[in-house]
């Protein structure tokens, strides 16, 4: 999908708030300090999913609790499904063809942004938009997961692709959440709800096939 032959290099830093993501791609940086690197942060529901997620969340709570979480590293979509519990068949299919819509406006940003660069880094990525899908559609996510399949091989025939996953124990990730005060731990959402989502990035890392 990214045609620039200059786009040699892609990788790709998934896993946990906690685990290292952006000190890994600082480094990252430092290590092609003489090449043209172009860095970027890709999570789901960007653009306009987000904004489905944001109204959604603001008619369900009110504008200023989705605020309130927003600033501490809590999306929308988070708020959506503690609400929902299980989503309907027609929202899954309103949240896919926008999200869908979303990945395309996000591929064409790095498109323009970062066609004369030779190495891209992405801080979060697929791997953790896959475990959001998987929270908030549970399996009917199971088109956009194959879309972002379809996608990274795509790229792999095309560019040297590194696909990143950083894990830490409980203990760790816990000692680091309590001390950056991200993300937020609350009675309305605790650690259960991130240790599972920890758990969902596990399993997101497997069918990814690299």
């Amino acid at each position: 999908m990214l045609e620039c032959s200059a786009m040699k290099v892609v990788i790709i830093v998934g896993g946990m708030v906690g685990a290292g993501k952006s000190t890994l791609v600082n480094k990252l940086r430092d290590v092609f300090l003489n090449e043209r690197v172009c860095i970027l942060n890709m999570t789901a529901y960007p653009n306009v999913s987000y904004l489905l997620f944001t109204l959604l969340a603001a008619f369900f709570y009110g504008r200023k609790i989705v605020k309130f979480y927003e600033e501490r590293g809590v999306h929308p979509s988070t708020l959506v499904v503690k609400r929902l519990q299980r989503t309907g068949l027609m929202f899954s299919l309103i949240t896919t063809l926008i999200e869908t819509v979303s990945i395309h406006l996000w591929i064409i940003y790095v498109y323009i942004r970062c066609w004369r660069m030779r190495v891209i880094i992405v801080d979060e990525g697929f791997i953790n938009a896959v475990a959001n899908y998987v929270e908030v559609l549970g399996k009917k996510s199971n088109i956009l997961i194959h879309y972002i399949l379809s996608m990274l091989n795509s790229w792999r025939r095309k560019h040297k692709l590194v696909l990143v996953f950083l894990s830490a124990n409980f203990n760790a990730l816990r000692e680091r959440w309590f001390k950056r005060e991200r993300p937020v731990l609350t009675r309305f959402i605790g650690l259960d709800h991130h240790f599972r989502y920890l758990g969902l990035m596990k399993f997101s890392d497997s069918p990814m096939g690299f």
